[in-house]
C-alpha cells in the first residue's frame, strides 16, 4: 500500500506546487515563499525519480534544474548567472541521459525526416544567438554557451525517435520553448511591459510540463 501511496503523494505535491506557482507566484517579485514553492515543484519530481530508481543522470539533471529554479527565483543578475550555470549543468546531464538511452540512435540526425528537425533546431539556435548577442550585455558569453548547450540537448533528444516519435523528445522541445520565451522576457521586453505577466506564465507552464514529460518518458514509458 505504501509503495502505491508514496509516489502518488510525491507527484501530487509536485503538481500542486507547480500549479500554485503558476497561478500566484510566477509573475510576482522575489520572496522566500516564491523560492520555496518554485523549488519544491521540481524537488518533488527528483524524489519521484529516486523512488522509481531512475537513472542517476536523470536525477542529477532534475536536481541541478531545481537548484537553478531556486537561484533564478531571487531575481538579481548575479543569481540569474548562477541559475544559468545550474541549468546548463542540468542540460549536460540530460544530453548524456538521452545519448545512453537504449532507444537512442544519433545516426537518425542525418536521415530523413529527422535530419530536417535537426536542421531546424540548429537554425533556430543560430537565430536565437544572433538576436540575443546585442541584447544580453555582460551576460553575453554565458547566454551564448547556454544556447549551445540547450540546442545540443534538443539534438540529443532527436536521437530517441529512431522507432517513432518519443515523448521525451517533446519534453525537450517544450524546454526549448520555455527558455526561448524566458530569453525574450529577460532581454527584449521592456521592464514594465504588459506582456511580462503572460510570458512568466508561459515560461513556467512549458518548463514544468517539459520536466514532467522527460521524467515520465524515462521512468515510466
Amino acid at each position: 500500500m505504501i509503495n502505491q501511496i508514496a509516489p502518488t503523494f510525491i507527484m501530487g505535491a509536485a503538481v500542486l506546487a507547480g500549479f500554485v506557482y503558476q497561478i500566484w507566484f510566477c509573475y510576482r517579485p522575489a520572496s522566500i515563499a516564491k523560492s520555496v514553492v518554485k523549488t519544491m515543484s521540481i524537488a518533488m519530481l527528483v524524489l519521484f525519480a529516486i523512488w522509481f530508481n531512475a537513472p542517476s543522470l536523470l536525477i542529477m539533471g532534475l536536481s541541478f534544474c531545481a537548484l537553478g529554479d531556486l537561484l533564478l527565483s531571487r531575481d538579481t543578475e548575479r543569481f540569474f548567472l548562477l541559475g544559468l550555470i545550474a541549468f546548463a549543468i542540468g542540460h549536460v546531464f540530460y544530453i548524456l541521459l538521452f545519448l545512453v538511452h537504449p532507444m537512442s540512435d544519433p545516426s537518425i540526425l542525418i536521415a530523413n525526416p529527422w535530419n530536417l528537425v535537426a536542421i531546424v533546431l540548429i537554425i533556430f539556435g543560430m537565430v536565437m544567438a544572433k538576436t540575443l548577442w546585442p541584447a544580453s550585455g555582460d551576460l553575453r558569453m554565458p547566454v551564448m554557451l547556454y544556447i549551445t548547450i540547450i540546442m545540443l540537448m534538443g539534438l540529443s533528444a532527436v536521437g530517441l525517435n529512431a522507432n517513432g516519435p518519443h515523448i521525451v523528445f517533446f519534453g525537450a522541445l517544450m524546454f526549448i520553448v520555455s527558455d526561448t520565451i524566458l530569453s525574450v522576457e529577460m532581454f527584449l521586453l521592456p521592464k514594465a511591459h504588459v506582456m511580462r505577466r503572460v510570458t512568466a506564465m508561459l515560461v513556467w507552464a512549458f518548463y514544468w510540463l517539459a520536466q514532467a514529460t522527460i521524467l515520465v518518458g524515462i521512468v515510466i514509458l
